[in-house]
C-alpha cells in the first residue's frame, strides 16, 4: 500500500519536472501532449 502511494508521488512530481522542462522549449504541442500522457498517467496510478 505505501509502495503504491510513493510510486504514484514519485510519478507525479516527474511528471511536475518534465513538464516545466518542456514549458522551457515553449512548442505549445509538445505541452499539450505531454499534459495529456501526464494527466493520463496520474489518473492510471490512481486505480492502481
Amino acid at each position: 500500500m505505501y509502495s503504491g502511494k510513493k510510486k504514484c508521488h514519485t510519478a507525479k512530481v516527474q511528471c511536475i519536472i518534465n513538464h516545466h522542462k518542456v514549458i522551457l522549449q515553449v512548442d505549445t504541442s509538445i505541452i499539450q501532449m505531454h499534459d495529456f500522457k501526464c494527466k493520463k498517467l496520474t489518473r492510471y496510478l490512481h486505480f492502481v
